[in-house]
């Protein structure tokens, strides 16, 4: 009867553990599932990031653009502004014509070598709102690497901590399920010897109590036969003495 209820109790905790098994795949799933959000999450968030951060340089670079553009109508404006007040500063003083060309000469180097200058610094800016924006992709990428990485770690030692959970857990109903069984065989092989002592415990009682039975109707047999003997001899005795 002890090995059928450790049966039974051993069958009790096989269906638990497939049912903890059951919930730990539940978990898992859940967990993968979660994984997959925030991958996505960050994933969608870098897309943003990085959709924002070229619409900015977008702007930006239009920006300086039209900024480049303005300068380079105000220098020629200028330049043409300097001319025609040379001109008329060479009508009236009859200025030779020599010493003019000199002038218009000086007038369109100095011009040109302005636009030149502010074509430099237009291309340098460029360069390096380029590189800003490269660096800033970058950077985007790498925390998006480092989000995805993160969630990935997540995962693994979520997965790995109910794995372990699990494993602990069967452990630990393995080890308490072995000590009842052995309780419960210890039990059952106390319950035999006791009522294996108390049926040998009864049968030497009614021994016993035979014995003493059959003490009592020896004894009492005995003094019925010499209450018979008595009478006897004490009729004789009479009869003795009438006669």
């Amino acid at each position: 009867m002890a090995v059928e209820i450790a049966e039974l109790k051993r069958y009790r905790s096989r269906i638990s553990l497939s049912e903890r098994e059951m919930l730990l795949n539940n978990k898992i799933s859940d967990t993968e599932r979660a994984y997959f959000r925030r991958k996505m999450i960050a994933a969608k968030a870098a897309q943003l990031a990085n959709a924002d951060c070229r619409a900015q340089y977008g702007r930006v670079r239009a920006f300086f653009e039209s900024l480049h553009i303005s300068r380079q109508l105000t220098l020629r404006a200028s330049y043409e502004r300097s001319l025609k007040v040379m001109a008329i500063k060479h009508r009236i003083f009859k200025t030779d014509p020599r010493v003019i060309a000199l002038e218009e000469a000086s007038a369109l180097k100095i011009w040109k070598k302005n636009e030149a200058n502010m074509n430099e610094l237009h291309m340098a800016q460029n360069l390096e709102e380029t590189a800003y924006i490269e660096k800033m992709i970058a950077l985007l990428e790498m925390v998006q690497l480092a989000k995805e990485d993160a969630a990935k770690d997540l995962f693994f030692l979520t997965s790995k901590h109910l794995k372990d959970s699990l494993e602990a857990e069967q452990k630990r109903d393995e080890q308490v399920f072995e000590l009842r069984e052995q309780a419960t065989l210890e039990m059952a092989k106390l319950v035999a010897h006791y009522v294996t002592e108390q049926a040998q415990n009864f049968e030497d009682d009614q021994a016993h109590i035979q014995d003493v039975n059959t003490t009592e109707r020896s004894k009492d047999f005995s003094g019925r036969n010499t209450g018979s003997i008595s009478n006897v001899v004490r009729g004789q005795w009479r009869g003795a003495q009438f006669s």
